[in-house]
């Protein structure tokens, strides 16, 4: 987890793809809206890091507070396609969490750990070499990570124990009715055992 003391990043953002997407992949930003806010956008890009330059814009996200959308949209061929739409779950002054999940042909878009919107690929996702955030927010965090992992999935920590302050990060999205993690002695003891049941008030 990001530093919340940490220098702001730089905003306009731009970053150079090091290598290809890969389904399972989720890119992860988050920061605070600016209380005047009127829009910020994310863009996954081909050619150039810039829309108007580029190849093709394979994933643009414009949140735009003065219509109270989120835009979804590909640029090719030096024009737009059809545009797809969502609600807003962001407010101005506030904190937000963007997450983009990528999979094979689609990629889900979550916001405050809600979900947004799935947008089916018009060009293949691979293709993209530059990731471009701008707009009206200050940026503390972004960064890609995870993939697709199978259940039950078991891995030992790195030093085979954790320290006192340090701290496990999970996320996924339930599927189903509950799911279990549990903390796991050498000698099979539970030491931690946690077990979301979704359906269940109490």
């Amino acid at each position: 987890m990001d530093d919340p003391n940490a220098p702001a990043i730089p905003v306009p953002y731009i970053s150079k793809l090091g290598d290809k997407l890969q389904p399972g992949q989720t890119l992860i930003a988050h920061g605070t809206i600016e209380p005047d806010a009127s829009e910020f956008e994310v863009n996954l890009l081909n050619g150039s890091p810039h829309i108007e330059s580029s190849d093709a814009t394979i994933f643009h996200m414009k949140v735009n507070f003065k219509a109270n959308r989120v835009v979804y949209n590909t640029y090719e061929s030096g024009k737009w396609g059809t545009e797809e739409k969502s609600s807003i779950p962001f407010k101005k002054g506030d904190s937000f969490d963007l997450r983009i999940r990528i999979h094979e042909d689609k990629l889900e878009i979550f916001g405050n750990h809600k979900e947004l919107h799935t947008y089916k690929a018009r060009i293949s996702i691979d293709s993209a070499e530059y990731l471009a955030l701008s707009g009206n927010v200050t940026l503390k965090g972004i960064h890609w990570g995870g993939r697709y992992y199978t259940l039950p999935f078991e891995t030992q920590f790195s030093r085979e124990y954790l320290n006192a302050d340090e701290r496990v990060y999970l996320y996924g999205i339930p599927k189903g009715e509950r799911f279990e993690v549990n903390f796991i002695a050498r000698n099979g003891d539970i030491l931690f055992h946690f077990n979301p049941r979704l359906k269940e008030k109490k």
